[in-house]
């Protein structure tokens, strides 16, 4: 069973479901699902036109999240004008306008240079300590998940928000789930799943090839024999 604040979503009719999802929640895709005839500000204001907000509520969430992603500036400017990691920022300015309760990325960083995933990362943990947002991360990405569980966001005096790495009062609770053939074969904490010993854990954290390769002879293109010694003198 799956329960979102505390309502189990099988039961859910249609209509509800949707309620829940425009409600609470917000989602980053792994491929590019932005609006290409819209600008910055139209793909940010979707959602919430979608759910009836006033134009002055609509303009002031907008103008924040964008802010927040760095794109206060751009708001006129069509997607096919940005670049990839302004893209990628937009999608998330989209699912956050309105700071919903929960999260849910997708592999975001899907296609990315090291700089970009380091920048989605870094907004994920913004709205996650600064905003008290849930967030469900998927990715193959071991290293992000190490990333993600020892950094945090903090806000100076000056409003000035950074995110840096912390000890153990700084971090928040995060915890680690492996899907195996659609099953949960591990849920625990970060640190428990570098030791951890279960099957489909170990061969994420220390994998082991499938085959061994012991021949390493490479025949010679030009010559009709398949192995030193075929030929006859």
């Amino acid at each position: 069973e799956i329960f979102i604040e505390g309502r189990a979503i099988e039961a859910l009719d249609e209509p509800e479901l949707l309620e829940l999802r425009s409600s609470s929640m917000g989602m980053v895709f792994q491929e590019d699902t932005l609006f290409t005839s819209m600008t910055v500000y139209e793909n940010t204001a979707y959602r919430l036109t979608e759910r009836g907000w006033s134009d002055d509520k609509t303009d002031m969430a907008v103008e924040e999240i964008l802010r927040f992603v760095g794109l206060e500036k751009d708001t006129e400017k069509l997607p096919e004008e940005l670049s990839i990691g302004m893209r990628r920022r937009l999608e998330i300015a989209r699912a956050l306008a309105g700071w919903p309760r929960i999260m849910l990325f997708d592999e975001p960083t899907s296609g990315l240079d090291p700089l970009t995933a380091r920048q989605v990362l870094d907004l994920v943990i913004r709205a996650r300590d600064i905003h008290g947002i849930t967030s469900l991360y998927v990715t193959k990405e071991l290293h992000q998940m190490a990333y993600l569980a020892v950094h945090y966001a903090a806000k100076d005096e000056a409003g000035v928000i950074s995110v840096q790495r912390g000890d153990a009062k700084q971090l928040c609770e995060m915890k680690v789930m492996v899907l195996e053939s659609g099953k949960i074969a591990y849920f625990g904490d970060p640190d428990e799943f570098e030791k951890s010993s279960v099957p489909a854990v170990a061969q994420l954290t220390h994998p082991t090839g499938s085959i061994r390769v012991t021949d390493t002879y490479i025949a010679d293109p030009w010559s009709k024999a398949r192995r030193p010694g075929d030929m006859k003198s």
